[in-house]
């Protein structure tokens, strides 16, 4: 079964965004080729997500979402396939009932194939807080599985949440 991970830690401090942002894209994880960015630039996402922030006073409360999907080990798929699934489930996590800053970058240094996410919580164009309640948790996993079932690859278990 394929896991999907939000992490629950509260990361509050925009040094937390920071840590997160570098924990992603850290080179001993991944390469180059294997991070995108989803309405954030690779190469300063801590900073593009510190602004939207700072433009909507939000400075304060959760400063990110850490999300990890890690597929089985024995699922059929290949790097680059896997990279193009993870950049399509972060281009469904920016746009998840609104507009976020995603990082994301597939992790090769395990022997199965993960992907971290880093998603500012904070719409860049509303300035409202991204809410993951249960039942939207079910409904991403399900537009994920979506994803997921077109190449082939293990879902995520989704629990039914009442709404």
């Amino acid at each position: 079964m394929t896991v999907l991970n939000i992490t629950t830690q509260q990361h509050y401090a925009l040094n937390d965004l920071y840590a997160i942002c570098n924990y992603v894209a850290n080179s001993n994880s991944t390469r180059r080729d294997l991070i995108y960015g989803s309405n954030v630039s690779m190469f300063y996402p801590a900073e593009d997500m510190e602004l939207v922030k700072k433009v909507f006073h939000q400075e304060n409360g959760r400063a990110c979402f850490h999300i990890v999907l890690s597929l089985e080990e024995n699922d059929p798929i290949n790097l680059s396939d896997f990279k193009m699934l993870s950049v399509r489930v972060c281009d469904l996590i920016a746009n998840f009932y609104g507009n976020y800053q995603v990082l994301m970058a597939v992790h090769i240094n395990t022997d199965n194939l993960h992907t971290h996410f880093a998603s500012n919580n904070i719409d860049f164009t509303t300035g409202k807080r991204m809410d993951f309640n249960l039942a939207k948790l079910d409904e991403i996993k399900r537009q994920i599985n979506n994803v997921l079932n077109e190449y082939n690859v293990s879902l995520i278990k989704v629990y039914d949440a009442p709404v």
